[in-house]
């Protein structure tokens, strides 16, 4: 059955053949299955019956168009074991690219400090004595 709010106007019917009870609608096909129910086009106006979508509960998958879908389960994974692995490590690929070559190597010349000369004997230092101290009386 069709559904709709006219106001001072027609306007446009929903039909969700997923909820919906006529020939072309999915009725408990999906839920009798245990699958959702998807109806891509309700608006009246596209005029598109029988295009429901019965979609498979996670985690398993599929869907099936105006029928009950055939649901698989995804692979699961080889469970870790606790031995070490006896197998020998991949050889890795050799490399695909194209091998660069460069120019050899050049030395940089490196500038090296001036040596300072030092003259190998100093002269003893000499001071003057100082001048004998004389007490300035306070003003």
């Amino acid at each position: 059955s069709a559904r709709g709010r006219p106001v001072a106007e027609l306007d446009d019917c929903v039909l969700d053949e997923c909820t919906a009870t006529c020939a072309t609608c999915a009725g408990t096909i999906c839920t009798d299955a245990g699958q959702g129910c998807v109806d891509p086009n309700t608006h009246s106006h596209a005029n598109v019956t029988g295009d429901w979508v019965c979609v498979c509960a996670p985690p398993a998958v599929g869907n099936a168009t105006a029928a009950a879908a055939a649901c698989t389960l995804p692979p699961t994974p080889a469970p870790p074991t606790d031995r070490p692995s006896t197998a020998a490590p991949p050889t890795p690929a050799p490399p695909t690219d194209v091998p660069q070559t460069f120019a050899p190597l050049t030395p940089i010349p490196v500038r090296q400090p001036k040596p300072t000369f030092m003259p190998k004997t100093f002269a003893p230092a000499t001071f003057a004595p100082l001048p004998p101290a004389t007490a300035t009386p306070a003003p």
